[in-house]
């Protein structure tokens, strides 16, 4: 089973609320993209909050409605409170507007590296997206270690139609007090935009728990990784720290530590990322592959650290900044062996620090219905597939940056031909072999894509830091028949504001050359 549990595989995803609104509501069963005031109404009184005289929605997710013959579930976020200083309340109201839906693909995801909650009944799939911190908040548990423990929100169970009175979904988070919005994800179906958190408004539900239940409960984190591969630098960011792995075949010539002529735009580079963002000590580590002798390859890493950090300081990078410069020669190799591409990537000077929190605003704009930005079909970008996809077209519908570290892609793919098509076998396909940067991560995730700016770096999809495991912010995966189409989305990180077009690369399709970022 997927980390995130077995939830329905389409992602229509639809948003009400903020000038950075990742997808619009669509109509059931038509997989077009609308703003939610022109949505086609439900089929039922029982799905519509106008008619039952339910607040609006902040925002909207729809689940389902993949023509496979399942339901179509709506998925208001009604309230985002602020229940106890460090804790929020999500207030979700769940309605079908089409067919049956079932409430157990709400249940809850079994996260790498943490307990497991209870898989029989629950609303823990949905999780919090906290981008400026790059975490993700899941619901608290009632217990730290015990395998299948409760969470601290609504147990769902059976099925909803057209005709039953909408699911009223509470569920508690762990949430730093600093935080003043946040998105509403669940996996398979989508992302909302940021909403903003607001006080405790709603009355509780009879079966919410006290202040004493959640500050004895647990919260259930897991941190976020972006990354981007360029010809002479990798860079990945996690919650707390940035690190930029240097190739040393660029800055220096063999066996010398005297930087090349090439060396200077690629250190220009990270002394910018220095100078926006560091404010704690920046570590320089010098690593050299395992030819020659341990002592030598000691000192020529240190002393290729230390002509990286006073390149850095002349630069002005180093400005009320204290470096911390050492090498640590073939002691610590980023790839095991004595292949010519594993000593490659050993040749390394390593630039790390602190990652700061980024600043998000304490109340996000809410534009009024008909002012949210609405979301084409597709932007125009088409690819065919090739080899294990051939037969299926690849249709992007929105490239969109939510802030300078992340943004949304989002895919419909239609299968033409005449075959079932395995979508994960996109994962499998040997432009993976060419692709860095994707190591670990599943193959029934949507992970398999990458965006290229001019300079030739590669951005890739946000994926959980940490051990054990890797996954993506993505789709599942899963079979499409002929005819048959599917929409998936995956959070990636984002090129900086000044890149406005890129290359979007899938394995096993056609590149899509020039695709503005909105």
């Amino acid at each position: 089973m997927p980390w995130w549990g077995s939830g329905r595989r389409i992602t229509i995803l639809a948003s009400a609320v903020t000038v950075v609104a990742i997808l619009a509501g669509c109509s059931a069963g038509d997989g077009i993209a609308r703003p939610p005031a022109s949505a086609s109404p439900p089929s039922a009184p029982a799905a519509s909050t106008a008619a039952s005289g339910a607040p609006a929605p902040l925002a909207t997710l729809r689940a389902g409605g993949d023509g496979d013959g399942s339901g179509t579930g709506r998925i208001d976020v009604v309230a985002l409170e602020r229940t106890t200083p460090d804790t929020v309340t999500a207030r979700l109201r769940i309605s079908a507007e089409r067919g049956e839906v079932d409430l157990g693909q709400f249940r809850p995801p079994a996260i790498a590296g943490t307990v497991a909650y209870n898989y029989t009944a629950s609303s823990a799939g949905f999780f919090l997206l906290d981008e400026p911190r790059l975490s993700l908040y899941f619901a608290m548990k009632r217990d730290a270690e015990k395998t299948g423990a409760a969470c601290l929100c609504t147990q769902l169970s059976g099925k909803l139609t057209v005709t039953s009175e909408p699911a009223q979904v509470w569920i508690v988070y762990r949430v730093p007090v600093e935080t003043a919005s946040v998105a509403v994800g669940l996996m398979s179906v989508g992302v909302t935009a940021p909403l903003p958190i607001g006080p405790r408004g709603q009355a509780a539900a009879p079966d919410e728990p006290g202040p004493a239940a959640v500050a004895a409960a647990f919260p259930n984190t897991r941190g976020l990784a972006t990354s981007l591969s360029g010809a002479a630098e990798k860079v990945a960011e996690t919650t707390d720290k940035v690190e930029i792995a240097l190739d040393t075949d660029v800055l220096f010539d063999f066996d010398k530590a005297s930087l090349t002529s090439k060396a200077q735009a690629t250190l220009r580079s990270t002394a910018e990322r220095i100078r926006r963002q560091a404010a704690g000590t920046v570590r320089i580590v010098g690593h050299t592959d395992d030819v020659g002798d341990d002592t030598y390859n000691m000192r020529l890493s240190r002393r290729r650290a230390q002509a990286v950090e006073q390149a850095l300081r002349a630069s002005g990078a180093g400005r009320d900044l204290t470096f911390q410069v050492e090498g640590r020669g073939e002691r610590e190799p980023k790839e095991q062996g004595s292949s010519e591409a594993a000593r490659a990537v050993n040749r390394r000077v390593e630039v790390s620090y602190p990652r700061p929190v980024a600043a998000a605003p304490a109340t996000p704009a809410v534009p009024r219905p008909e002012e949210s930005p609405s979301v084409p079909a597709t932007t125009g970008a088409t690819a065919a597939g090739l080899r294990s996809m051939e037969g299926v077209t690849a249709d992007l519908v929105e490239l969109r940056r939510l802030s300078p570290t992340t943004l949304i892609a989002t895919f419909d793919f239609r299968n033409e031909g005449s075959r079932e098509i395995a979508m994960r076998d996109g994962a499998m396909d040997r432009d993976a072999q060419r692709s860095s940067g994707t190591a670990h991560i599943a193959a029934f995730e949507f992970f398999w894509l990458s965006l290229a700016d001019a300079a030739g770096n590669r951005y890739y999809v946000l994926r959980t830091s940490g051990r054990p495991v890797h996954h993506c912010l993505c789709s599942e995966l899963d079979k499409l028949p002929p005819g048959g189409r599917v929409r998936t989305f995956a959070l990636m990180t984002s090129p900086p504001p000044d890149v406005r077009t890129v290359d979007v690369g899938l394995f096993a399709f056609e590149p899509m050359r020039g695709v503005p970022i909105a």
